[in-house]
């Protein structure tokens, strides 16, 4: 279970929204139980330094998503529940510390004290953490959920140079396409599931501007992510399998990054 594969969000709304939904429920904590002493201070329009606390949540949850996005473009491991504690460990330390840097320059002005820092990491960070981080973490499950959800049926129609280069299939039955100079070797899934392959007159390009779904992760091969099994390295270069495909596909390092943060929730 710990390694267990699961969605990794890669857009920017989408964690956008996250980062909102947390900074929001973390505004809304500090509204009613006050735990910074504001309510003693006689800053001016003292409920608006409420907003600090929340934006640098904000921004320690983008700077967080740009650190994943970092860490699973240079490995071969799928995203898993091990990453997904490691990056709200992440979410803690860096909000803390840059909750406690703000606390403590724009609220109280003071100078920083690393005993301080550890009280304020334990008195008060600790247990807002139990409060906002199950809630993300919710969150990334749920829209995750939602990012993940598979397309419906959509028939797709490819079309070579040569007039009776014509393949009418389900658009997800479309397994791989793999240049040969001026042709294009199509493997696809029949209607009993079993894989078969074409070989149409048209350049690799020509096929993905019909075949929009596929991901390209070679200048000569674009795999539908769909049916992604598992990727790893052999000898220093990146390849990754299909289900329904034995042979291995090569992944170049040009599109190592996509096909990291493309991975499918689910390994068979």
């Amino acid at each position: 279970m710990w390694h267990r594969a699961r969605q990794h969000n890669t857009s920017w709304t989408t964690r956008s929204i996250i980062a909102g939904i947390g900074a929001g429920f973390l505004y809304f904590i500090i509204f009613f139980l006050k735990p910074f002493d504001i309510g003693e201070n006689p800053l001016p329009h003292k409920y608006l330094y409420f907003i600090g606390y929340s934006v640098i949540f904000f921004v320690t949850y983008m700077i967080v998503s740009w650190i994943e996005d970092h860490i699973i473009s240079t490995q071969t491991e799928e995203w898993s529940l091990k990453q997904e504690n490691y990056s709200m460990l992440f979410l803690f330390v860096i909000g803390t510390t840059l909750i406690y840097i703000y606390d403590i320059l724009v609220i109280k002005e003071v100078m920083f004290s690393f005993s301080r820092y550890i009280d304020f990491m334990f008195r008060i960070s600790l247990p807002f953490a139990v409060l906002v981080i199950p809630v993300i973490f919710i969150a990334r499950m749920r829209l995750g959920q939602e990012q993940d959800q598979s397309p419906t049926a959509t028939q797709l129609t490819l079309r070579g140079d040569n007039k009776d280069d014509i393949l009418n299939i389900d658009a997800q039955n479309l397994l791989l396409l793999q240049s040969a100079d001026n042709y294009t070797k199509v493997i696809y899934l029949d209607a009993s599931g079993q894989s078969q392959q074409l070989m149409m007159r048209a350049r690799l390009s020509q096929l993905l501007e019909q075949a929009g779904h596929m991901t390209r992760c070679h200048r000569s091969y674009a795999i539908n992510l769909t049916h992604l099994k598992s990727k790893g390295r052999v000898k220093g270069k990146v390849y990754i399998q299909l289900h329904h495909w034995a042979q291995s596909i090569p992944v170049s390092r040009t599109y190592n990054a996509v096909i990291a943060m493309s991975q499918c929730t689910s390994v068979s």
